[in-house]
């Protein structure tokens, strides 16, 4: 009965650590992967509602903010997305997903350093005409770059999920077993 009992106390402790490895490798990267797309993507929308400020356009007068709402904006947004990509490759373990890290990282580069920080300055010098050509021709090829390489993390992620939560199941039989 003792023995049976120690098992049982050994086995809610190996489920324990199962699930806490669940959340720090699969459910805490996703999130900050999540975070990271949806703040690439905002920043693209900032450049895009910054283009309205031309004094040139229609829609200059509708807006009751300064151009640098929106360039802080994605300042703040890129601080953030360096941020979560920290908390990111704290989790990353395997050789695959480091390459497929390192190759995100590199067009996430090329999508700020090429793209939005031309950009941003082009509007902040009131070169509208200037940002929405760094829009088409830099943004938005390296945006999507960027995006494949995000869903390719996503996709490694997921399954590296999924061989945890088999582990934890196989884990669980054992114990079924033993006790």
């Amino acid at each position: 009965m003792v023995v049976v009992a120690i098992l049982g106390i050994w086995g809610l402790g190996k489920t324990n650590d199962s699930s806490v490895k669940l959340n720090d490798d699969g459910i805490k990267p996703t999130q900050a992967l999540a975070v990271i797309g949806r703040l690439m993507a905002e920043n693209r929308s900032q450049v895009l509602l910054t283009l309205q400020h031309d004094p040139n356009g229609r829609y200059a007068n509708l807006h009751d903010q300064p151009v640098e709402f929106h360039t802080k904006q994605i300042d703040a947004n890129i601080a953030e997305i360096s941020r979560q990509w920290d908390i990111y490759t704290k989790q990353v373990h395997t050789p695959a997903l480091q390459s497929l890290a390192d190759s995100f990282a590199e067009a996430r580069m090329r999508y700020v350093k090429e793209g939005l920080l031309p950009a941003k300055e082009a509007l902040l010098d009131g070169r509208f005409d200037d940002a929405n050509m760094i829009l088409l021709r830099q943004i938005n090829p390296t945006y999507t770059a960027a995006a494949a390489k995000a869903d390719a993390l996503f996709k490694q992620q997921s399954e590296d999920a999924q061989l945890l939560v088999e582990a934890g199941e196989a884990l669980y039989q054992t114990q079924l077993i033993w006790v």
